[in-house]
């Protein structure tokens, strides 16, 4: 699990923001952000093995969970997308 910017500040004090968590298959990524007391009113993105989630999928086992505020997703993706502006496809 990746944890970044302020959600940071949900974790356990001494917790690396990048962390193993078991958890059944199956189980809601809501489900894990209850755990880590992530309110459910904070604007987050969640991305599960590099692709865009939401809160209510079900997580399989091996699957990576990142939680990021959405500020910083937003500002990801526009870097994201400002660096392949000038490539051509493949």
């Amino acid at each position: 699990m990746n944890v970044y910017g302020e959600v940071r500040k949900y974790l356990t004090p001494g917790r690396k923001p990048t962390f193993e968590l078991r958890v059944p298959a199956g189980m809601a990524v809501n489900d894990v952000l209850d755990y880590l007391k992530v309110p459910e009113d904070l604007p987050v993105a969640v991305v599960v093995n590099g692709i865009h989630r939401s809160r209510a999928y079900r997580l399989a086992e091996a699957d990576v969970l990142s939680v990021f505020p959405m500020t910083a997703f937003a500002e990801l993706v526009e870097r994201t997308q400002a660096a392949g502006a000038g490539s051509e496809p493949a």
